[in-house]
């Protein structure tokens, strides 16, 4: 923490908020970030002191109300604020109450005393750490058990800024963010922790790095209004691929994009239009290069597979087209798709195998 801070001081950067988790946190940290001129946001363990701070109002029935009602995400908290000093600068604590957290903490550890009373009723080894839960005949110390439990479910969180404790709850508890983004690089950029022995290429390395997770941040962001995130549509769209072909001797280029599926469709949409119009531009592209040697590509056809004597497959299709009925096209197909031709015109297509 202190090389991280002397390193943000040599930046000169304007004032900002550092987060940090409780293992972190110290007095001296805090008045080198006070120095900074930037505010601190910080998990605070809840020690004797804290504990005997907090007793007054560290009552379930008492915080459980509606107005102390925050909601992160998926949980739901219960806050109590009180202007406080950690290692002599000013800030709030905020006491954090998550119900169902401690439901299953204490649902967990009960079972496990219960097992553990068992174990000892048959002069059986128990969990380290359990043993100061009974006394020296293995009879549950009740007191003991309470007292433990008593902070069960609470967390404390620190902030020298002035902030709404739905925001401080929301910055502090997705602080993750820098363990996802990890995560990120691990796993779908593909990045393995190569090690370098080169100083510029650990740099290399390192801005490597942090270029795939501007991309992925990026990504996310296009597709924020979306049910995809950055990690789900790379997956999704690793099975699309691009065909080009390239005749050098006619000077005619051509690049197809497989079929999408209805997901790898609306990802792009969302991403860049551009992405499925450079598509069509393509399609197109080749469509009138065709179109432009199409008599002498027939003629060709022809010389090499029309023999005197031979068979001639011959049969017509219809198929739909958008506008006006163009110039060599039949206005109407067969007479059993009369009811459709009320809305498109067909033009039939005449076709030897």
């Amino acid at each position: 923490m202190q090389d991280l801070l002397t390193l943000f001081g040599s930046y000169h950067l304007g004032g900002g908020l550092f987060i940090c988790d409780r293992g972190i946190v110290s007095g001296r940290n805090l008045k080198d970030i006070k120095r900074l001129h930037w505010d601190t946001l910080c998990g605070v363990p809840l020690h004797p002191v804290l504990k005997k701070f907090w007793r007054p109002w560290a009552d379930p029935q008492q915080l459980m109300q509606l107005p102390n009602r925050q909601r992160v995400g998926h949980t739901v908290f219960y806050t109590c604020r009180r202007p406080y000093q950690l290692g002599g600068v000013r800030g709030h604590l905020v006491l954090c109450f998550n119900e169902r957290l401690q439901r299953d903490v204490r649902e967990s550890r009960r079972r496990e005393v219960l097992y553990a009373q068992t174990q000892l009723a048959q002069d059986k080894s128990i969990k380290p750490g359990l043993e100061r839960f009974f006394d020296a005949r293995g009879h549950l110390l009740s007191a003991q058990l309470a007292q433990v439990e008593e902070f069960d479910g609470y967390s404390c969180l620190f902030c020298t800024r002035a902030l709404p404790e739905n925001k401080m709850l929301s910055l502090y508890f997705n602080k993750d963010i820098v363990e996802k983004a990890f995560r990120s690089l691990k796993g779908i950029t593909q990045l393995r922790p190569v090690r370098h022995w080169l100083a510029e290429r650990v740099h290399a390395h390192i801005f490597v790095c942090y270029l795939a997770y501007l991309l992925l941040s990026l990504l996310q962001y296009r597709l924020r209004n979306t049910e995809f995130t950055a990690q789900s549509a790379l997956l999704e769209l690793a099975t699309m691929y691009k065909v080009y072909l390239r005749d050098s001797q006619h000077r005619f280029k051509l690049s197809r994009v497989v079929a999408l599926t209805k997901k790898q469709e609306t990802i792009l949409k969302t991403i860049d239009r551009a992405l499925l119009k450079a598509h069509e531009d393509d399609l197109y592209e080749a469509m009138d290069w065709l179109f432009e040697r199409k008599k002498r590509i027939e003629k060709k056809l022809a010389a090499g597979h029309l023999t005197e004597g031979g068979l001639v497959p011959y049969d017509v299709s219809s198929n739909f087209y958008e506008g006006a009925p163009a110039r060599g096209f039949s206005p109407r197909a067969f007479e059993r798709d009369h009811s459709f031709l009320r809305r498109c015109k067909l033009p039939i297509l005449r076709f030897i195998f």
